[in-house]
């Protein structure tokens, strides 16, 4: 049972910046609010339960006040509420947590899976051999039966008859499916989106998916549009989901290049040696051990110049040139002429070494605390350890000196 907790939590756990990658539209869900929560509400809860130490395991359901427990004797699970009386009786050798909206969870007896709802009623029958859910709302339930998977609704009613070999979910409404050696595709609503002519089908995280036919691939997103024709020798995913814009390294004809969702070439092919981003909208690429940047547009910031680069933080990139650290911007320009032995990103500032001594620049490349520190410690956003003279003291961030140079050592500081 553990496990489709642990699978929940790591596919939402994508979700970020506010975006829903799932295509759920029900907040009130109280699995989404368990694994949404920035704390772990759900071991808090159990752990306030008095009588948890009465079972092998106690789990959230995602069910308010209801929970999934494991005998130690038979290793059996069923569903108690607060008080510990039981809902559902323990005798099922394994038991999801309840689905949203369907209200259902997965269990498993006599080595069969089927689906019960909240009162322990029966709602798909237990005669499958596997199942998989998509996590989207409104998709139907992928199960196995006689080597062979179709779909189910909440109700047990099959929507999709039992006649494919595989399936592949994507967390959204698509899922795929695989019959005579192709993969085609359907939406939520058992509808074929997608013939059953592709040799391959990947999942591209929740951007949507790669796919083959006659060893050429290409992209389609997860509005079920082809963004990437199929026309590429590989084919592989730079970008996030919420980053906004799709990114993929590609090659054709052995050249590499990338492409954003529109298909536009942000860098050419056949030019670079390596690609690295994107970073703050912004690429690095490397010729002949060098390295340079590109833009999200394919506009060139930099030519492959620098021996090292790290990538974008905000406004500003770590370069190095003879030997020598600077930082440039979005524009190419070194705003931090190359010059310093050793460079370090400090939260809003910028460390660097000169001469065996370190100061600090603020996120437009200017020196604001010239290099006169020994040491550095990193503390946290707002304050930073600095060593002058044998002594320790700390500096904000904007560079101001806020405790006098008197410790010994870096941690005494916290103790003052």
């Amino acid at each position: 049972m553990k496990q489709y907790i642990i699978y929940v939590a790591i596919l939402i756990s994508n979700i970020m910046m506010g975006q829903d990658y799932l295509g759920r539209n029900n907040y009130n869900c109280r699995g989404w609010l368990y694994i949404h929560s920035s704390a772990n509400i759900a071991a808090m809860e159990i752990a306030e339960l008095q009588w948890r130490e009465k079972y092998k395991s106690v789990d959230v359901s995602f069910l308010e006040g209801i929970y999934i427990v494991q005998s130690i004797k038979t290793s059996k699970y069923g569903l108690v509420d607060r008080n510990n009386k039981v809902v559902v009786p323990l005798r099922y050798e394994d038991l999801s947590t309840f689905e949203c909206p369907s209200n259902i969870a997965w269990a498993k007896e006599n080595g069969k899976w089927g689906a019960i709802n909240s009162k322990g009623k029966i709602a798909v029958p237990f005669v499958y051999d596997n199942f998989k859910i998509s996590y989207a709302d409104g998709n139907p339930f992928c199960v196995q039966q006689n080597n062979k998977w179709g779909r189910v609704n909440e109700k047990g009613e099959i929507v999709t008859p039992f006649q494919y070999d595989e399936v592949i979910l994507t967390g959204y409404t698509t899922t795929f499916l695989k019959k005579d050696h192709k993969w085609g595709g359907i939406n939520d609503k058992s509808e074929m989106i997608l013939p059953f002519v592709y040799d391959q089908v990947e999942v591209a995280g929740l951007s949507g998916v790669f796919l083959n036919k006659d060893n050429k691939w290409g992209m389609m997103d997860r509005n079920n549009q082809f963004i990437i024709p199929v026309m590429y020798d590989s084919i592989k995913l730079l970008s996030e989901y919420w980053q906004g814009s799709i990114y993929c390294l590609v090659t054709k004809e052995g050249k590499k290049g990338v492409v954003d969702d529109n298909h536009k070439v942000i860098v050419p092919f056949d030019t670079y040696d390596s690609v690295y981003g994107p970073s703050y909208d912004t690429f690095i690429v490397s010729l002949h051990n060098k390295k340079g940047f590109f833009d999200h547009e394919g506009k060139v910031i930099t030519p492959a110049i620098y021996e090292e680069a790290k990538d974008f933080d905000r406004s500003l990139a770590q370069v190095k040139r003879n030997g020598k650290w600077g930082c440039i911007n979005k524009e190419g320009k070194e705003v931090t002429p190359c010059k310093y032995d050793a460079i370090s990103t400090c939260y809003d500032l910028i460390a660097v070494r000169l001469n065996g001594y370190w100061g600090f620049l603020n996120l437009q490349g200017k020196l604001i605390v010239p290099c006169q520190y020994e040491q550095i410690d990193k503390f946290n956003s707002d304050q930073i350890g600095v060593k002058r003279n044998g002594k320790w003291g700390m500096i904000n961030k904007q560079g101001v000196l806020v405790t006098p140079h008197k410790y010994d050592d870096s941690i005494s500081i916290f103790k003052k």
